[in-house]
């Protein structure tokens, strides 16, 4: 169809109208969709597997990854899939520089209720991104924790100390309980004990527990309870890229030491 210069194009506007009518389609659901899989940095993201990957949680589901290194590139692909925070960088707002640093003060001689407030801060998550895998900054669960210090650190170096094997997860419980016992929220109790074991822990929380149920396929409202916390650790020393390794590249060295709470990256929602 042509149409000269300054003339109306009546007959288009109408065919279009023709076309749009005709067909049934809830267009506030086709733009959500369109939203959601192609707004940055989501664009053209792809896995090692075929198809795209809208949640992070995708990564680790289906039996994937295998190995090791699949665990690392997923990884590396959740690097690419948020802007708000990193998982490698050693120095600045990444899962490898907030527990790193965060274990040191979790760990460290110094009184937590002595630190000058930025550092409190920065221990209990609330600055920033040293929150990733978990916050404990609510006032009441930070004053249970910053008043008991002698005693949780007596149980979390217990927890370190204990051996690698298939009677871990019940020293975890264990701890777990008595965290709880001295008013330790449980929630706060995964995150001190991830803090302390980021290679055979995780944290448990309201942002993760949901995709954490996916991929475990236990109950969300059971995994911060004791019980449900060892079944959660089963679950990961099954996985095959857990116990692969560790690796041969010495650059890789620090993610398999964090690889346990690295698995915190797949599974927080903020919503």
């Amino acid at each position: 169809m042509e149409v000269g210069p300054g003339a109306r194009a009546d007959e288009l506007a109408a065919r279009f109208r023709e076309w749009w009518n005709h067909y049934d389609t809830d267009t506030s659901e086709v733009i959500r969709r369109y939203k959601r899989d192609w707004k940055p940095p989501n664009r053209g993201v792809r896995t090692f597997v075929s198809g795209p990957v809208t949640r992070r949680v995708e990564l680790l589901l289906d039996d994937r990854p295998l190995t090791f290194d699949q665990f690392y590139r997923a990884l590396r692909t959740c690097d690419q899939m948020d802007l708000e925070w990193e998982v490698f960088h050693p120095e600045r707002g990444s899962y490898i520089a907030a527990i790193r640093r965060r274990q040191a003060l979790l760990l460290g001689e110094p009184r937590w209720r002595d630190l000058e407030p930025a550092s409190q801060r920065k221990l209990n998550g609330s600055l920033k991104w040293w929150g990733l895998i978990g916050q404990m900054n609510r006032g009441e669960t930070w004053r249970a924790v910053r008043d008991r210090q002698t005693e949780i650190q007596r149980i979390l170096k217990r927890v370190r100390a204990a051996r690698d094997d298939e009677a871990f997860p019940d020293v975890a419980v264990k701890a777990m309980k008595e965290l709880t016992a001295k008013h330790v929220q449980r929630g706060t109790t995964t995150l001190l004990l991830t803090l302390a074991c980021p290679d055979r822990l995780l944290s448990v929380n309201g942002p993760s527990e949901k995709a954490l149920g996916e991929l475990s396929g236990i109950d969300a409202s059971d995994l911060e309870e004791p019980e449900g916390y060892g079944s959660l650790l089963r679950w990961l020393y099954d996985q095959p890229w857990y116990a692969d390794g560790p690796p041969t590249d010495g650059k890789l060295l620090p993610i398999w030491d964090f690889r346990a709470a690295l698995v915190d990256a797949f599974v927080y929602e903020d919503k």
